[in-house]
Order: structure tokens, then sequence, then C-alpha cells
């Protein structure tokens, strides 16, 4: 339950990017290469999103909530394309850091 919430976090986030999900996987899809270049990019961007985002009560979320969102997606992305696990997750890593 917790990883479809944070999937459709993420899918609101695309959302709020002008795009969807099947596009990011298409982009990851097609250029191999930069596969990881366009997973630390969608991350990147949703780590600012998640920072700024107002929540349900239109207050933004605690550092806590953020941090673990982050985190739940970065793994998501990660199980999702294993092959590109190894050279974005030190990448990623840092990023999840500013949020907590």
């Amino acid at each position: 339950q917790a990883r479809a919430t944070v999937v459709k976090a993420f899918e609101r986030f695309l959302a709020a990017e002008s795009t969807n999900m099947e596009h990011a996987r298409a982009l990851i899809a097609v250029d191999p290469d930069r596969a990881g270049c366009n997973l630390v990019t969608f991350m990147d961007k949703f780590d600012v999103y998640l920072a700024f985002h107002a929540g349900a009560r239109g207050q933004p979320l605690s550092r806590h909530s953020a941090a673990q969102y982050f985190r739940q997606v970065k793994c998501w992305l990660l199980d999702e394309y294993p092959v590109q696990g190894g050279s974005v997750e030190r990448q990623l890593l840092s990023l999840g850091r500013t949020l907590a």
C-alpha cells in the first residue's frame, strides 16, 4: 500500500510537469545510454516538487515525509530499472540527503 501511495505521488509530479509515466518509461527505454541520466533528472525534479508541494491540508510536506516519499520512489525506480541502478544509486543517495 505504501508503494502504491508513492507511485501515485510520482504520477502527480509527472502530471504537474505536463507528462505521464508512459512518456517517462519511453524516455528511459529509447536511449539506454542516457537512461541513468534521465532517472537522476526525474528524481532531482521530484525532490524539488516534494520540498515545495503543498500536502492534502494545504501545508508543505514535513521533511521526514518528503524524504520518505523520495526514498520509496527511488527504491521503486531502481527495482523497475535494475540495469541503471548501479550507475545512479550514489547520485540518487546524494539527492535524497538534501531532503533529510
